[in-house]
């Protein structure tokens, strides 16, 4: 049997991944009775979901620029500290004073 390739593995990777992330998104929605948006792109192709059909949702980017309070952004770059400094923050405190020493 052949090995598949990076290409078909990183598709399946992403089907499997997209999907958990609409169900989640979809779940916030219900329970917390948010407004969800989710946007992705994969290969050149959007796949989008929305929590209500209505005109004005999801707000253009102007009337998130305009909103109050601010809006919380959270980037990629945002994520990799944040998971860097729960992670050190989990570490037994001799473990981190060993890594100042």
């Amino acid at each position: 049997m052949a090995a598949k390739s990076q290409s078909s593995v990183r598709k399946e990777y992403f089907r499997k991944r997209s999907r958990t992330l609409e169900k989640k998104a979809h779940e916030m929605a219900k329970l917390c009775k948010a407004h969800v948006s989710l946007v992705v792109r994969f290969h050149g192709r959007f796949y989008i979901y929305n929590s209500h059909e209505y005109q004005g949702w999801p707000p253009s980017q102007d009337q998130i620029d305009e909103s109050f309070p601010p809006p919380k952004r959270t980037t990629a770059a945002n994520m990799d500290a944040a998971v860097v400094h729960e992670s050190s923050a989990n570490e037994p405190k001799s473990a981190v004073s060993a890594k100042e020493a």
